[in-house]
């Protein structure tokens, strides 16, 4: 399921509802929104993706959107929220990160299917080689034939800091 990227409220009205600890992670309830949740219980459930969704004024929000706001005082607006480490439910403050949706996107898991372990480097049967890829603005970019897979992931990683470095994302945060 996806959740628009509309307008969050203030950091102020949300420091009304919330106390949020940035080292854990946690966001509590200050008030209680209904009957059947206290003040001080831990806010939202897990969506069937993994995130943590709240329920607040009628509207559903990602949690770790609202931490932004509640840590920052600032609305990522239509930038992404990114979890550094992959983990959905980890909100500590120095797992999140503002950056656009191709920032994103390079950050996520590698796939089940890829059996090297190393995103961008897969094994060739054909020709007994590990080959070695990248994606730049949409072109599929080929680095390489190696003898071993330590070599390709090398490939990778060198080329994934010279392209990838290069591009500075504007924060929003100044």
């Amino acid at each position: 399921m996806s959740y628009p990227r509309r307008p969050l409220p203030s950091q102020k009205e949300l420091q009304e509802y919330f106390d949020y600890n940035p080292e854990s992670g946690d966001v509590y309830w200050k008030i209680s929104p209904s009957r059947t949740v206290k003040a001080g219980s831990l806010v939202g459930h897990k969506s069937t993706v993994g995130y943590i969704v709240v329920g607040l004024n009628n509207k559903s929000y990602l949690l770790h959107r609202l931490i932004w706001v509640l840590h920052y005082g600032q609305d990522p607006g239509q930038y992404v929220i990114d979890h550094i480490d992959n983990d959905p439910t980890n909100n500590k403050i120095s797992n999140l990160s503002v950056v656009t949706d191709k920032g994103n996107a390079r950050n996520r898991r590698i796939s089940k299917a890829n059996t090297s372990g190393v995103q961008g480097v897969s094994y060739h049967k054909g020709r007994s080689k590990w080959h070695a890829s990248i994606t730049k603005q949409g072109q599929h970019l080929h680095l390489g034939s190696f003898d071993n897979l330590k070599e390709a992931a090398a490939a990778r990683k060198q080329a994934e800091i010279k392209l990838y470095s290069a591009c500075q994302f504007e924060l929003i945060l100044n």
